[in-house]
């Protein structure tokens, strides 16, 4: 199972227990809001699932075929819906069509809820990622300042070394003026 559905099967029962418990808290008659948010959830988690077969089915199929099966799986998904709307709206006194609207309601509110916190997340994932490159340039910068120090200290200890250094290079220098023809 993807990361994203389960995140998004969580966070579906997650409001889907929030609206019943809302539902016991404020009105009077909740078994009947309870059912039609459980019919809605319901509906909700089959577009979940038959909306990731269609997706996963037409990735895999020629542009042309698979226009005609998206839409062909969109106008079932439109039609189970209503399947199971119109006996709910005609049964008002048992389930209430406005719990069952709130359930597949519940299919956005999810997608909404899972696609903040991935994006909160990539954030917090770019923000570490810079912070460790920002830590590893620390560390090999200090390296480089411990290897600075070390040659500082031998020049310091060794100063006459240095002077010989210094006038191997002059004299090198001198030497590749005087090839190259200008006369400094």
């Amino acid at each position: 199972m993807s990361p994203i559905k389960k995140n998004m099967l969580i966070s579906i029962g997650l409001l889907s227990v929030l609206g019943c418990g809302v539902s016991f808290v404020f009105f009077d008659e909740a078994l009947g809001i309870v059912y039609g948010i459980l019919i809605g959830t319901a509906l909700s988690v089959y577009r979940l699932f038959s909306l990731e077969k269609s997706i996963d089915k037409t990735l895999d199929m020629e542009i042309s075929r698979a226009k005609d099966y998206a839409r062909l799986k969109y106008m079932l998904r439109f039609f189970v819906t209503a399947a199971v709307l119109v006996p709910v709206a005609m049964s008002h006194p048992t389930i209430n069509l406005f719990g069952a609207f709130y359930g597949i309601a519940i299919m956005q509110l999810s997608a909404f809820i899972c696609g903040f916190l991935m994006a909160r997340k990539d954030i917090e994932d770019i923000k570490a990622k810079k912070a460790d490159e920002e830590l590893d340039e620390i560390v090999e910068n200090s390296d480089n300042q411990e290897k600075i120090g070390e040659e500082l200290n031998e020049i310091v200890e060794n100063p006459t070394n240095n002077q010989e250094k210094i006038g191997e290079e002059e004299e090198f220098n001198k030497k590749i003026v005087e090839k190259s023809g200008d006369g400094y």
